[in-house]
């Protein structure tokens, strides 16, 4: 694209965001690790994701890249990592890392007891672990599905919902807290503060790490400028 326009096909998005100058910031925007490689400075490896610094740099010809030009195509201001959480009177609790997996999210033995983060964004990332995880599905790149990839999931997923698996979608970390009080899910999506709500409320909920790949989802939010529409550009 010309004039170092970026449109985002990679996310399906249509609209075109302004380059931004590296030192936006007084600190330059020092980017952090987790940014710029996709791993905390603890790390020794990448994580199986797409990482940021293969998509914040904007290339010479208008295509994103790792390269650092001094031009960056959003800019990060948010990130941590979430995981599942689950009632330990209803479910012999695991081992970190050994034995706690995704796939339980897709346990058939957990039917009707699963609750979802309603966002597309997350929740559907949670489910695509679950089926890599369970052995259901797997991904070349689980950080760049593939449209074919994509439909076999939603194939999978639309079946596991005819077949009532899902006991809820929430979209507040009130909500999923709700979910787990009232025994509507045993296991659900859940970030750290809706675990330390529960547990304070006597219910005990664990908030644990996974055996697979990807022990944690990690997200990021990012700020862009976005261009007028052309007929804003042009005064219509």
């Amino acid at each position: 694209m010309s004039n170092g326009l970026i449109a985002f096909a990679r996310f399906g998005e249509t609209a075109q965001f302004n380059p931004l100058k590296q030192n936006v910031s007084r600190s330059g925007m020092k980017l952090i690790p987790c940014v710029k490689l996709a791993r905390s400075r603890h790390q020794q490896s990448m994580v199986q994701a797409m990482p940021p610094l293969k998509i914040v740099n904007i290339q010479k010809d208008g295509t994103l890249g790792g390269e650092q030009t001094g031009q960056v195509s959003f800019l990060p201001y948010v990130h941590n990592v979430d995981s599942f959480g689950y009632n330990t009177i209803e479910i012999d609790k695991g081992i970190a890392y050994k034995t706690e997996s995704w796939g339980w999210l897709l346990d058939r033995k957990y039917r009707g007891k699963v609750g979802i983060i309603n966002d597309p964004t997350i929740g559907l990332f949670d489910l695509a672990l679950a089926a890599d995880a369970s052995g259901m599905l797997k991904f070349a790149d689980i950080g760049n599905i593939t449209t074919n990839e994509l439909d076999r999931l939603f194939d999978l997923l639309i079946d596991l919902k005819h077949q009532q698996h899902f006991g809820g979608f929430w979209n507040s970390v009130p909500e999923s807290v709700d979910f787990m009080r009232t025994g509507r899910v045993n296991i659900e999506s859940m970030f750290s503060p809706a675990v330390s709500s529960l547990n304070g409320q006597n219910v005990p909920v664990t908030f644990r790490s996974t055996k697979r790949r990807i022990p944690r989802l990690a997200w990021r939010d990012v700020f862009v400028v976005a261009l007028p529409r052309p007929k804003e550009r042009h005064g219509l």
